[in-house]
């Protein structure tokens, strides 16, 4: 079953624009919810990755 959630408010709780109650709310959730448990593991987990990534300075062929 997919949960009608887990497209939005994942990134919502990670991105930190939910209030102070839906937060709290949505924690709840996570408690019971596989599919959006799962959403929130795998952007922390591309979060972790990509900050990791060490970005270069373009050469000068490319200007």
């Amino acid at each position: 079953m997919s949960c009608p959630r887990s497209e939005i408010d994942p990134l919502r709780y990670l991105d930190g624009v939910m209030s102070p109650g839906e937060r709290e709310e949505f924690k709840r959730h996570l408690e019971s919810c596989e599919d959006c448990t799962r959403t929130v593991q795998r952007f922390e987990e591309l979060g972790r990755i990509t900050r990791r990534v060490k970005m270069r300075d373009p050469t000068d062929e490319f200007w």
